[in-house]
């Protein structure tokens, strides 16, 4: 994973933003987290990036790459894993967020 990086835009009143932040710590990730919700700089690049105001929204960049998933699903669970080749914990997620 050392030559990617992954950026977080948070909602702090989003029950999934503390929970992708929890997850990715137990798996020794530290991403860089935006929160949108006091950041309006922040806000605007989560809205460029996915013309959604949903959140979280995970950026998982590399040399080559950047892969931008809106929601912390099991779906994009299972892609940040396959992307960052990590095991995250296992956590009960709603399939619509």
């Amino acid at each position: 994973m050392s030559d990617k990086k992954i950026i977080l835009y948070l909602d702090t009143l989003s029950p999934f933003s503390g929970v992708i932040q929890d997850d990715l710590k137990k798996a020794g990730v530290v991403p860089e987290v935006k929160i949108v919700n006091t950041d309006m700089d922040a806000a605007v690049e989560m809205y460029q990036l996915t013309k959604t105001n949903r959140s979280p929204v995970i950026k998982v960049v590399s040399d080559d790459h950047e892969e931008v998933l809106v929601g912390y699903s099991e779906e994009n669970k299972k892609k940040i894993e396959s992307l960052l080749d990590i095991t995250l914990p296992k956590t009960s997620l709603s399939k619509d967020w």
